[in-house]
């Protein structure tokens, strides 16, 4: 072989070598930033307060690690069904009570919209749910989003129990309204809303406060269980 060829040949390896390289490298950073690769919660702002004149911050809305699809309200429903699909693949799952029915229309716009314009970015291969998903999962996020507390209707917020209760469920999404359980059902979704504090390393009152929070809710809460369905992922 000439020198020449030699020398070439050379090149070639050398340039070969230095795109498998790169090659690596940009399929590794992005693996590194992908959003399907690495999920990462959304937080989102709470406004269940914002007609009380003296609110001084507005909480933010975590999405409770590790939501179970069976959990959901109505899993089997085409909602459900939907919001499992399309809503985990950038974080976790989230539950409809995290927002009221009054925000979840702004909230779904918002990310219609970030999905639409990061479609050329490293959101790219997110598989984008059509019109119809996008109206069928408005309608699920809406019938079955969180009943908020109407501070307006209650003069004891400002009690100990009230402020323990307010701050504590608030850490998380919207103050649920105390009638959004009966008395019977209350003590289950605290505890449910203790563990999804744990799961996502918020810290969690102790539990004379606990007792606290479930007497004010059962105090306010409706009487008797209602006939239906479990409460199961309604709330917190």
């Amino acid at each position: 072989m000439k020198s020449g060829e030699k020398f070439a040949l050379r090149l070639v390896i050398i340039a070969f070598l230095a795109i498998a390289g790169f090659t690596v490298y940009l399929e590794l950073d992005y693996r590194k930033n992908s959003p399907l690769a690495k999920p990462a919660p959304v937080v989102e702002e709470n406004r269940f307060a914002e007609n009380r004149a003296d609110e001084a911050a507005v909480p933010k809305g975590i999405i409770p690690t590790g939501m179970n699809p069976d959990d959901l309200p109505e899993p089997d429903s085409r909602g459900a069904t939907v919001l499992t699909l399309y809503c985990a693949q950038c974080h976790e799952l989230p539950t409809p009570a995290m927002h009221s029915a009054a925000e979840w229309p702004a909230i779904l716009t918002r990310m219609q919209s970030h999905l639409l314009a990061s479609k050329k970015g490293m959101l790219g291969r997110i598989i984008q749910p059509p019109e119809r998903d996008w109206l069928i999962l408005g309608d699920y996020l809406v019938t079955n989003g969180q009943r908020s507390l109407d501070p307006l209707q209650y003069t004891d917020l400002s009690t100990a129990s009230g402020q323990a209760f307010v701050s504590t469920c608030s850490q998380c999404h919207a103050a649920p309204a105390p009638e959004s359980h009966t008395k019977t059902e209350w003590p289950r979704v605290v505890l449910r809303m203790k563990s999804n504090m744990l799961a996502a390393n918020i810290p969690t009152p102790e539990q004379d406060t606990l007792l606290t929070i479930i007497d004010y809710l059962q105090q306010h809460s409706t009487g008797l269980n209602r006939a239906g369905p479990s409460d199961a992922g309604q709330s917190h």
